[in-house]
């Protein structure tokens, strides 16, 4: 538990560090440090020295984000502990800059005033880091269904890999929205979702080539196709061929599709 310091104390102990642009008190009596560091929106990542409440004087035991870090990726519908390769990309990042996770927030443990520059520095560079998953929504922007059927994946514990590329003859490649982990084979996922009957089936048409390329390549792969079937909206027919070359499943069977890729 480190005892009580003045702002101006602080300021002046701080001022020779170019990284730490200046700190305040906030009303909860924490201090708020402004880092040089930038989240990608260009706002700058604050750190706290957290007041101890079990003393009725003012210490700090911790430099925390507040949640501020995991606030900033909810708001722009980035869930980092959803999707199995955000959860491990946010671990590694934790634990490469020696941070702890508590309920959201990003915290260091201090004792002492001489630990504070290490640890503001550590816990701004992880909160930078952790802030990169945003660049991982572009799969969602594109396609929400995709982003739904990978928090799916995610909460049945799944090994997956998102938009894999499977090789094929001639130097070529079709890539496949999941390439899923099963028991005895892995299987390659395409999704098909749309609002509309003419979007789907364009959408349909695609989906259809590329299994058809998949096919003809004799790749190991089991072959599964996850319509989202909240809209009617697809043609028999298209349902029916892409049925020729994949294992067509309805998403709202959710059971039948996890013991499917599971037992694969």
């Amino acid at each position: 538990m480190m005892p009580e310091m003045t702002l101006e104390q602080l300021n002046e102990a701080m001022r020779h560090y170019p990284l730490i642009r200046g700190v305040d008190r906030v009303p909860k009596g924490h201090l708020r440090i402004e880092t040089g560091f930038l989240y990608p929106d260009g706002t700058p990542i604050e750190v706290f020295l957290v007041k101890d409440r079990e003393v009725p004087v003012f210490s700090f035991s911790k430099l925390s984000d507040l949640g501020q870090t995991t606030a900033y990726l909810l708001n722009l519908s980035v869930r980092p502990w959803v999707s199995a390769k955000r959860r491990a990309f946010l671990e590694d990042t934790l634990h490469t800059h020696r941070v702890e996770s508590n309920g959201g927030a990003f915290e260091v443990p201090v004792s002492r005033f001489d630990e504070i520059p290490d640890a503001i520095i550590r816990l701004a560079q992880a909160c930078l880091r952790a802030s990169d998953l945003i660049f991982t929504r572009r799969v969602s922007l594109l396609s929400p269904f995709e982003d739904q059927f990978e928090e799916f994946l995610g909460d049945a514990e799944l090994t997956y890999e998102p938009r894999a590329a499977l090789s094929l003859p001639d130097n070529r490649t079709v890539e496949v929205d999941f390439l899923v982990r099963g028991k005895r084979t892995d299987s390659a996922v395409l999704t098909l979702s749309s609002s509309t009957p003419s979007a789907a089936h364009t959408v349909a048409n695609e989906v259809f080539t590329k299994w058809y390329d998949i096919a003809a390549a004799e790749r190991p792969e089991n072959r599964v196709t996850v319509f989202d079937d909240s809209r009617d909206v697809y043609r028999p027919s298209d349902l029916e061929r892409i049925a020729k070359f994949s294992d067509v499943l309805p998403f709202s069977e959710r059971r039948q599709v996890i013991e499917f890729l599971k037992a694969a």
